[in-house]
C-alpha cells in the first residue's frame, strides 16, 4: 500500500479521541450541547476510520442542530462533521481524494456547477500533522464554513454546496461505507 492510496480512499478530514474526554465514558455519555455559527449542535456519533481495518487515518465526531436528524443528515439543516487526524497529509493530498470522491458522489453537471465554490474552498485547506482538527459545519442561509484547529479558513455560500460536498462521508458512495453506517447510526 502506497501513502496516495491512503489519502484517495481513506482521505481527507478528521477528528479524533484526542480532546474528547467524553468517549471514555462510553456512547451514552455525549457532551452537552454547543454553539457555533449560530447554531446550537448536539453530538449524535462517534466512528474512527481506520484503512484496511488496522491503519488509524482520523476519527470523525457528527454534530446535528435542530430539525436535523442523525440518520438523514444531508436533507438541508445544520450538521458539523468534525475530524482528527492520526496521520499527515499535505492539501493536495486531502483536496484530491475529495475531488475523486465527489466525483463519485455529484452527477458531473451539478459538480460543474459548483467548481467555483469547490476550488475556493480546496484553496483554504492546508498540511495537517497528527492532532489537528479540521470541522466542517453547514448553517443554512450561512454555507459551509473550513475550520483548522478552530480557526476559520473559509465559508462557502450555498446549502446545495453543503449538501453535496458533506456526501464526500455521508453519500451514496463515501469515504468508507462501514464510517457513513456507524455515523448515521444503521452500524453497530
Amino acid at each position: 500500500m502506497n501513502r496516495r492510496s491512503v489519502c484517495v480512499s481513506g482521505l481527507v478530514l478528521a477528528a479524533g479521541i484526542v480532546g474528547f474526554p467524553w468517549l471514555a465514558l462510553g456512547s451514552d455519555a455525549m457532551p452537552e450541547p454547543f454553539e457555533e455559527d449560530g447554531v446550537r449542535f448536539t453530538r449524535v456519533a462517534h466512528a474512527p476510520f481506520r484503512w484496511k481495518g488496522w491503519l488509524a487515518v482520523y476519527d470523525v465526531d457528527m454534530a446535528v442542530g435542530p430539525g436535523t436528524t442523525r440518520e438523514k443528515p444531508l436533507e438541508g439543516g445544520p450538521v458539523r462533521l468534525e475530524f482528527t487526524y492520526h496521520r499527515a497529509f499535505t492539501a493536495k493530498e486531502i483536496t484530491e481524494g475529495g475531488n475523486a470522491l465527489l466525483a463519485k458522489n455529484v452527477p458531473a453537471d451539478e459538480l460543474d456547477a459548483l467548481k467555483p465554490r469547490l476550488e475556493r474552498l480546496n484553496r483554504a485547506y492546508g498540511d495537517v500533522r497528527p492532532g489537528d482538527r479540521y470541522t466542517l459545519t453547514h448553517a443554512p442561509g450561512k454555507g459551509l464554513t473550513l475550520r483548522l484547529n478552530g480557526k476559520a479558513l473559509a465559508t462557502v455560500e450555498g446549502d446545495d454546496f453543503a449538501g453535496r460536498y458533506l456526501r464526500i462521508w455521508l453519500g451514496s458512495e463515501p469515504i468508507h461505507k462501514g464510517l457513513r453506517d456507524r455515523l448515521l447510526g444503521a452500524a453497530r
